[in-house]
C-alpha cells in the first residue's frame, strides 16, 4: 500500500451507502481510477462539493495494487469550471466528454496527453460561448 498524490478530473460519482461516495476520476499519473470517499455525503463535510463531475482536483489516496477501489484521503479543488453547471448545453457537452472517457478507458491507462486534452476541453467549454461546445467536443473526439 502506498500514499499517492496527483491531479484528477472527476468523471462521475454515485452514492454509496448512507454517507459515502463512489467517484470515478481520470488522473494525470494513474489513469482512470475509482475512489471511495467515506463520509463525503455528511452535511458538515466539504469534500462532497469538490467531488462534483467535471471538477479539476488535487487528491491524496491510498493505492493498493490489484484493487478496483482505492480510498480517498484528501481532496482540494484546483478548478471548478463553474459555468459548466450553469448552462445545460455546456453541461451536455462536458457530460459527453466525461462519458466518452469513462467508456473508452478500461482500467488504469495513464496518459498525460489525454489528461491535458480533457482539461483543455473542459476549460474551453467553460470559457467559450455555449454554441462553441459542438466544435470543442468534435475536436476532443478526433
Amino acid at each position: 500500500m502506498s500514499i499517492c498524490q496527483t491531479d484528477a478530473i472527476v468523471l462521475n460519482r454515485y452514492m454509496m451507502g448512507d454517507s459515502s461516495l463512489l467517484v470515478t476520476v481520470y488522473t494525470r499519473e494513474y489513469g482512470k481510477i475509482k475512489l471511495v470517499a467515506r463520509g463525503a455525503r455528511k452535511s458538515k463535510n466539504q469534500r462532497s462539493s469538490a467531488l462534483e463531475p467535471f471538477t479539476h482536483i488535487s487528491i491524496t489516496f491510498r493505492r493498493k495494487e490489484h484493487r478496483d477501489l482505492q480510498t480517498l484521503n484528501q481532496v482540494e479543488v484546483v478548478s471548478s469550471f463553474r459555468y459548466l453547471s450553469e448552462d445545460l448545453l455546456r453541461m451536455s457537452y462536458a457530460g459527453a466528454v466525461s462519458e466518452l472517457v469513462n467508456c473508452l478507458i478500461i482500467g488504469e491507462e495513464p496518459s498525460i496527453e489525454l489528461f491535458d486534452l480533457i482539461l483543455q476541453t473542459l476549460d474551453g467549454l467553460n470559457r467559450q460561448p455555449p454554441e462553441a461546445g459542438e466544435v470543442l467536443f468534435w475536436g476532443f473526439q478526433l
